[in-house]
């Protein structure tokens, strides 16, 4: 946060950030206490010491603004259209996009079916359409204004199916403007690629224009690299686009956008640029993150077709504030993974947290009359295996199926490989057995496992060694444990293998996965299950693999969580869990292993490869905690790891839920 005066000057004084905001309610109004962590620091050629102390000691004569470093502009306009009661007056608009708006708003709209047969099925990548892809579509090309939710679980082709009705959609109604969104970059990216290949199985050439953020393109670059030729710069260095440019003015604004595209993307001025781009060449299919697009909703002012991706993490009132200012919708499809990660609410002030619609919009479509709702269910990333565990620990709990898409011979490279036996053969899940104890960063306050770092290791340098390292994924539940990780495979100079924590996965897969759990100490008396068996966040991390996967950890624990042993359940009936020493390289590459007639792996002495420690207790209804012993007191207090509950400590305060990341 920045301090400044509120003099005439207004002069910059400190910066810093925040610590804790506690507010109370008093007969009118509220009492909001702030407390700030600030260092000194003036604006260009100003000396505020004076004024620096003053705030320090509290003397400072007059009132001090607190200024995010953060572009407020968007929230400022969603608070004026919700305090004008905008999306109201919409909702009664006669307008389609009223009947649009009436939906969000869960007024009570009466339901239309779309109709069975419709011609437009057999144009271009329509005609590969599945199942439930088939029911939005039909959704989608009729003449009533509708807000669709297509409900998809992982690798069940969402992305996919909206490209192929947007190829549609601009293929035969040339009055049609169609807004693709997603709250992530890397997911807007997946649009802009499947939208590539939508247009050409449709045979049909339509520009398109992706806007990104300076932040997002630097953050993202690898990933934004891939669609470069419908970035905004492309757009603008192009020949023909330069002779439309009658302004000098103009002119001028472009060359500095690309001359900082060069330097430093984000001084970069993108929706400056974008507009003369739109006033130009009217691109009628555009591309970007819905925050992005919120800022200047403008410039999109004429959207017949609003595309949603990754709904769980577009936030309710976001969806609210943006639909109210497209006077011209007709058709809105909202697409996600309730199962799946969701806003992040832990990052928003807790007054705000509940009851103000910052909440997953999924939710409230969920519930809203008018709605009209199609679900995916067949998985066409993952080979089969994987999908059965997926659909046993996270859908067949809730009714909700998921099934395999795809014959197991599609996905075969780790199952059709000969530099090493799998545990169980045919089958690419590897499940490893790993109570080695955590180690929590006193300065972060996440955690790392050594021994279980030491063994990821080891998988990511065996499989680095059979395949190209550009198929190789590794999933972390802490922060701590991906940045060891990823500094050890920088310094063994393992090419080219992508280490990132489960949050930042969700809209990426891999061919293959190693997934790191950490985690060796849970506390039976917590309120919650902890944030590494948290459902949607389990699920994203082992839904990301398409080929195989090695899941790392110390399973007897994970299978005191409920999420956990759902998965493990269904998981341990397709492969056999190892141990550590699976990966040691007498074992891993023994050409005298073999497999039985149960395709279970033996090793050459004879023996079973598998954890003797997890099956000597696993399935025994016995206690487990991670020493190994079993007894009937509860686990001993380890502070190095989050706790919960009511009981005392004797060792400290436990750290809070945010710690834990």
């Amino acid at each position: 946060m920045n301090y400044e005066l509120s003099k005439q000057e207004r002069r910059g004084c400190a910066h810093g950030y925040v610590l804790s905001i506690d507010k109370r309610a008093l007969c009118v109004g509220y009492e909001i206490d702030v407390k700030v962590i600030l260092s000194y620091q003036a604006a260009k050629e100003q000396d505020a010491q004076e004024e620096f102390d003053q705030l320090r000691t509290g003397e400072l004569d007059g009132c001090v603004e607190l200024i995010p470093q953060t572009s407020v502009r968007a929230l400022q306009e969603r608070m004026f259209t919700l305090r004008s009661n905008d999306c109201s007056k919409v909702a009664k608009d006669e307008a389609k996009v009223g009947r649009i708006m009436s939906i969000l708003l869960g007024r009570p709209v009466k339901p239309e079916s779309p109709k069975a047969n419709n011609p437009l099925m057999t144009f271009g990548a329509l005609s590969k359409l599945k199942e439930g892809q088939v029911d939005t579509a039909l959704c989608m090309l009729d003449e009533v204004p509708r807000l669709v939710f297509q409900q998809a679980g992982p690798g069940t082709g969402k992305t996919f199916s909206a490209a192929s009705i947007v190829a549609t959609v601009l293929a035969t109604d040339h009055t049609a403007r169609v807004l693709a969104l997603a709250p992530p970059n890397v997911a807007v990216v997946k649009l802009v690629l499947e939208m590539q290949d939508a247009l050409a199985a449709g045979k049909h050439v339509e520009p398109m224009l992706a806007l990104f953020s300076g932040t997002g393109k630097l953050r993202y670059a690898k990933e934004v690299e891939r669609i470069s030729p419908h970035l905004l710069a492309t757009a603008v260095e192009a020949q023909d686009f330069k002779e439309l440019l009658q302004k000098d003015q103009e002119r001028v604004k472009v060359e500095r956008y690309l001359d900082a595209c060069e330097r430093n993307p984000r001084l970069a001025q993108e929706m400056t640029v974008a507009k003369i781009v739109q006033e130009h060449k009217n691109r009628r299919l555009c591309f970007a993150t819905l925050s992005f697009c919120e800022q200047l909703p403008a410039l999109f002012g004429e959207t017949t077709h609003l595309i949603i991706d990754e709904a769980g993490q577009a936030p309710y009132v976001q969806i609210l504030n943006l639909v109210s200012q497209l006077p011209c919708l007709t058709k809105v499809l909202i697409t996600g993974d309730r199962r799946q990660l969701r806003v992040h609410l832990p990052s928003l002030p807790l007054a705000i947290r509940e009851d103000f619609g910052m909440d997953t919009v999924i939710q409230n479509l969920d519930v809203a009359q008018g709605t009209d709702v199609t679900t995916l269910s067949v998985c066409f990333r993952s080979h089969s295996a994987l999908v059965r565990c997926t659909e046993a620990g996270f859908y067949k709990p809730h009714g909700e199926m998921l099934t395999p898409g795809r014959d197991d011979s599609e996905r075969a490279l780790m199952t059709d490989q000969t530099a090493f036996k799998l545990p169980k053969k045919g089958v690419p899940l590897i499940l490893v057995h790993q109570s080695t104890p955590a180690q929590r960063d006193e300065v972060s306050t996440s955690s790392a496992n050594p021994g279980q770092t030491d063994t990821a290791m080891r998988a990511l340098w065996r499989l680095a060694r059979a395949f190209p390292g550009t198929l190789i994924r590794c999933i972390c539940f802490y922060a701590a444990q991906a940045l060891e990780i990823e500094r050890l495979v920088a310094q063994q100079e393992i090419p080219d293998i992508l280490v990132t924590t489960a949050d930042a996965t969700q809209g990426h897969e891999s061919s293959l996965a190693v997934v790191v759990t950490t985690c060796s100490v849970l506390d039976s008396g917590a309120d919650s299950q902890p944030f590494w068996a948290d459902a949607a966040r389990v699920d994203v991390a082992i839904s990301r693999a398409s080929h195989g996967m090695i899941i790392i950890g110390d399973l007897l624990l994970l299978n005191r969580t409920e999420t956990w042993r759902r998965y493990l359940d269904q998981a341990t009936t397709e492969t056999t869990v190892v141990g550590p020493e699976y990966f040691d390289f007498e074992q891993f590459n023994n050409p005298d292993n073999y497999y039985d007639k149960d395709g279970q792996l033996i090793s050459a002495n004879g023996g079973a490869v598998r954890s003797e420690h997890f099956y000597g207790k696993y399935g025994k209804n016995v206690w487990y905690n991670n020493s190994g012993e079993s007894r009937g007191a509860e686990n001993r207090y380890q502070p190095y790891l989050p706790q919960g509950g009511t009981r005392e400590r004797t060792r400290g305060k436990a750290p809070t839920s945010a710690a834990r990341r």
